[in-house]
């Protein structure tokens, strides 16, 4: 192997589909190949996902190696990889050619979507111009099209580091540079679990915030940046999540997208010739979950107060915990679901509702809807008992309960 190999920098290509048979030996499909690697095809796929020459991949693998054949087979398989087009000495740096969700967050369809939803992204903008200080050193988790390591630069901040995973952050280094602020934000690849600041920040910036709040590990990630990459007094956007969830009415012709009935049989067995009533006795009474656009639950007849499921302040150690709540209905009518939704406080004037009648069109995020077992009719002072788990990692579960008595 020449030193120029060595020394030539090589990214993973992105879109592959792997598969590993009971040997560890790897098979990778990619543009209609299937190309079979060894064992060490995974740890060095890992290796390369942020770029890095073959020399620095052996040295971060080296406490793997435990002697000269493995490093043998190494060489040789990055070897193979580079010749196959898998390591690539040119990282992609514009969208993926991919859809949504194949193509990731490299995908066009989701920075559009993104940039759109002009008021979640404004909010966020203002709450960074409101924070952010002239001597702040800014991290950014998730930076994407560069939307807030841009805005934070442009409010003052003196240093800004820019996270990301995925191969959008070829194209934020070039939005920053037409906005005039490369010279202040160092775009990072890779997971801010995975990486080291050469300074403290003083502000953290994120939008990594589900439909579900917790659901991509916010929680999880801004305890790990707190722990190792940011001052003790930093200050975080957003500061703490309130999550709320309410006893509505939601349009039966949408329900029965989710649960199979009776209706579903007739139409089966008229198209079909065949009985599929198995499905149905299975769906019933299972509780089904599912996100709906906000605009689209906006006319839903809403039975109850809202009531608070949980409120995070996100300086806090994340843990698992369990919410038994009572929603009371203050209007008649048909239960069928609970809704819920999040306010994300971004900074002491600037709170982030995505409640249905807050969205629009162009909203980016969905509220997240809980069918209950069978439909209830309530009358006003009617109650309905829920339960919230949350596992950690983002792992939660609603489950409406039983009717409680009036």
């Amino acid at each position: 192997m020449s030193m120029a190999t060595l020394q030539d920098t090589l990214h993973r290509i992105p879109e592959l589909m792997l598969e590993m048979d009971g040997s560890g030996n790897v098979t990778v499909h990619h543009e209609g190949r299937r190309l079979v690697f060894g064992p060490e095809a995974l740890c060095l796929l890992d290796v390369f996902t942020g770029g890095r020459t073959i020399g620095e991949a052996i040295q971060q693998l080296a406490s793997r190696l435990s002697g000269r054949r493995a490093l043998e087979a190494i060489l040789a398989c990055a070897l193979q990889m580079r010749e196959a087009g898998i390591l690539s000495a040119d990282g992609q740096a514009g969208f993926s050619e991919q859809t949504f969700p194949r193509g990731g967050y490299d995908a066009a369809y989701v920075h559009i979507r993104m940039l759109n939803d002009a008021q979640r992204k404004q909010a966020f903008i203002d709450a960074i111009r409101e924070v952010v200080r002239p001597d702040d050193v800014v991290l950014d988790l998730g930076t994407g099209s560069g939307i807030l390591a841009v805005a934070a630069a442009q409010a003052g901040a003196r240093q800004v580091y820019a996270v990301e995973p995925s191969s959008i952050i070829r194209l934020a280094e070039r939005v920053a540079a037409v906005n005039g602020v490369a010279n202040r934000i160092a775009f990072l690849r890779g997971w801010s679990s995975h990486i080291e600041l050469p300074e403290k920040a003083t502000v953290l910036t994120t939008d990594i915030i589900g439909n579900e709040s917790l659901e991509m590990r916010l929680w999880e990630t801004l305890a790990d940046a707190r722990e190792r990459l940011l001052t003790p007094d930093a200050r975080m956007i957003p500061e703490s999540v309130v999550t709320r969830v309410a006893l509505v009415e939601a349009p039966a012709s949408l329900l029965r997208q989710y649960r199979p009935d009776g209706e579903h049989l007739a139409v089966w067995r008229e198209a079909y010739g065949m009985d599929f009533s198995p499905l149905v006795e299975d769906a019933r009474g299972r509780r089904m979950g599912f996100y709906i656009e906000p605009h689209l639950a906006a006319p839903w007849p809403v039975l109850s107060k809202a009531e608070t499921v949980y409120e995070i302040d996100l300086s806090r150690p994340p843990k698992p915990f369990i919410t038994n709540g009572i929603l009371t209905a203050d209007r008649a009518g048909t239960a069928n679901a609970l809704l819920s939704y999040f306010e994300a406080r971004l900074s002491d004037s600037v709170t982030l509702i995505t409640a249905p009648w807050q969205g629009s069109e162009n909203s980016h995020w969905y509220c997240f809807c809980a069918a209950l077992a069978a439909p209830r009719v309530v009358a006003e002072g009617d109650r309905l008992a829920f339960r919230y788990e949350y596992w950690g990692e983002g792992r939660s579960l609603y489950m409406p309960l039983d009717a409680v008595e009036s």
